[in-house]
């Protein structure tokens, strides 16, 4: 059986646990845990380096194998999703038309992502500008965005 590597970080946005399994995240996503464990492994000690030069506007992208765990619709969505770029905002419509689905469909897949940042359900917004929904809430959403934008 596969064993995860897990470590409870401390971010700007509060605490996420991030999970692993095999030099591949599988979980990045808020926890309820309020503290600092880091696993003594090269590949979270270098995401949270990552993740810290993003919130400094010091690095733009999350590259890291991934492990999805989810449907093949949810899967292929999140593929999509992974090809937006720094800075850059799509609509769910974007999204849905290019895995022939609706908006509604992409905004489903979009709140069962649980490696938040790393597939950036954040930079999809509605067709009419507004935000959209965001599991850590439409002003992280804001910010996120914002903080990409300027950071260019």
């Amino acid at each position: 059986m596969e064993k995860y590597i897990t470590s409870n970080l401390k971010t700007e946005l509060g605490y996420f646990t991030l999970k692993s399994i095999k030099k591949k995240i599988t979980y990045f996503y808020p926890s309820n845990d309020k503290s600092e464990k880091i696993n003594n492994n090269h590949l979270h000690i270098n995401f949270l380096k990552t993740l810290n030069n993003y919130f400094l506007k010091e690095s733009s992208s999350f590259r890291y194998q991934l492990k999805l765990i989810g449907t093949e619709f949810q899967k292929k969505v999140w593929q999509e999703i992974s090809k937006i770029k720094y800075g850059q905002t799509v609509t769910y419509n974007d999204i849905a038309k290019k895995v022939n689905s609706s908006p509604r469909a992409i905004g489903n897949a979009c709140s069962k992502n649980k490696c938040l940042f790393l597939i950036p359900c954040h930079r999809i917004i509605c067709a009419n500008g507004s935000t959209g929904g965001y599991v850590l809430g439409e002003n992280i959403k804001e910010y996120l965005i914002k903080l990409e934008k300027n950071a260019k």
